[in-house]
């Protein structure tokens, strides 16, 4: 399964996860700043052209305050506004938590039919 850092909402071209800030799709001009920390996005699972939004999370990187711009500069870049992320995440600087126990809920059944593909 394939991880995404993006940052437009046409993201049915990819599939598998993808992170996008939480502004991204609403009226607002810039990410949620907590602290000085813009660790909130939007977790998306897309397959077979279909995006499904899962909910909100928060994403900390150890000694990064922006999240996003560690994507956009270590990701591997697919198009403009689209980056692979899949290889840069590593349980060891990076921790992350679900804003909603619906996250969770809707992340489950996508994350079975990512393991019934591999087996």
């Amino acid at each position: 399964m394939k991880y995404y850092y993006s940052e437009s909402l046409s993201i049915e071209n990819f599939d598998g996860f993808h992170l996008l800030q939480d502004h991204r799709g609403t009226n607002y001009k810039s990410p949620w700043d907590d602290f000085g920390y813009i660790i909130t996005f939007k977790l998306y699972y897309v397959t077979e052209k279909k995006k499904r939004k899962l909910g909100s999370l928060k994403l900390l990187i150890k000694d990064i305050e922006d999240s996003s711009l560690f994507f956009k500069e270590h990701g591997k870049p697919l198009e403009p506004k689209f980056f692979e992320i899949t290889d840069i995440l590593n349980i060891d600087n990076i921790v992350s938590i679900g804003e909603d126990v619906d996250l969770y809920k809707k992340l489950i059944p996508c994350l079975a039919k990512v393991r019934l593909k591999i087996y």
